[in-house]
């Protein structure tokens, strides 16, 4: 049985220093780090640990303070330097719109709080003068999902092959995808999520396997970067293509990307259909007053 006044760790010498976490009494550098190590302690004390009122003190007080300073630093700081990330990354987002928009692809930029933009590392490059494009692909019929960067130029079929090819494949991942590489790249098809229709309304497009990227993305809306479903050919029919009818309203929703197109920080909400309804709301006063149903810039 220790008293106060003795070291709880030998029990033989004074105690001198008292852990800040735990409050273990210790005499000596050798006893600190014993009962640091026997009992799992860092030896830092607990800022957020629940102290009684009864208990509370003025230097608890003064600590309680000084951690809401601390936390309002750190957030303060951390604003700043997203806000210096943005700016550094702002003239490769304008690189990389002024590309997709000589390729005829619409690219959607979501704000840069979201995952989605943070995850995107697609970019220009300049020797090729081709995309490098960040993208996601799905593989349902095996529950799979990778993130992987591939050039514009480069064929479908090329890309499927880096998944789902016998040979080339990672083994990890070939083992993984044993469905589709028992049917190989001729058995599957490929579709992307057409963006800007209602919520209710999904739709896909169809890519050609033997065309590049930068052809099967030609006249679409990407958001952030491609993501696409890689399905069996026996399971394609759950996948509805977009229909003729349905294009108006995805044209009138494209107009609206357009017109941000050459502007980096014009961002989306994720929920896409917004600006089509402020759109829409829009015209449909102009008609009311008899004015231009073309929005002012």
């Amino acid at each position: 049985m220790f008293t106060a006044s003795r070291c709880e760790m030998c029990g033989e010498n004074p105690a001198k220093y008292k852990c800040p976490k735990c409050s273990i009494r210790t005499c000596s550098l050798p006893c600190v780090k014993h009962h640091k190590t026997e009992r799992n302690c860092d030896g830092i004390r607990d800022k957020t640990k629940f102290v009684e009122v009864s208990k509370f003190t003025d230097i608890d007080l003064l600590s309680d303070y000084r951690f809401l300073e601390d936390a309002g630093r750190k957030a303060d700081s951390a604003n700043r330097d997203n806000f210096e990330n943005r700016k550094r990354n702002n003239w490769q987002r304008t690189k990389l719109l002024r590309h997709c928009k000589r390729n005829n692809i619409r690219l959607m930029s979501m704000p840069y709080s979201m995952s989605k933009r943070q995850q995107n590392k697609s970019r220009v490059h300049y020797e090729t003068q081709s995309i490098i494009w960040m993208m996601e692909w799905n593989f349902p019929n095996a529950e799979a999902k990778y993130f992987d960067t591939f050039s514009d130029k480069c064929l479908l079929s090329t890309c499927l092959k880096k998944f789902i090819d016998p040979v080339e494949s990672d083994p990890v991942i070939r083992h993984t995808l044993k469905p589709y590489v028992a049917d190989g790249t001729d058995h599957v098809n490929v579709f992307m999520k057409v963006e800007g229709l209602q919520a209710n309304c999904i739709r896909y497009y169809e890519f050609d396997k033997e065309k590049s990227l930068s052809d099967n993305l030609e006249g679409k809306l990407v958001v952030e970067f491609p993501t696409v479903y890689v399905v069996l050919s026996d399971k394609a029919d759950q996948f509805t293509l977009l229909r003729d009818g349905e294009e108006q309203q995805l044209a009138e929703f494209q107009k609206i990307v357009a017109s941000c197109a050459e502007n980096p920080e014009c961002q989306f909400s994720h929920d896409n259909q917004r600006g089509v309804k402020r759109h829409r709301g829009y015209r449909m006063r102009q008609r009311r007053r008899g004015g231009s149903t073309q929005p002012q810039n």
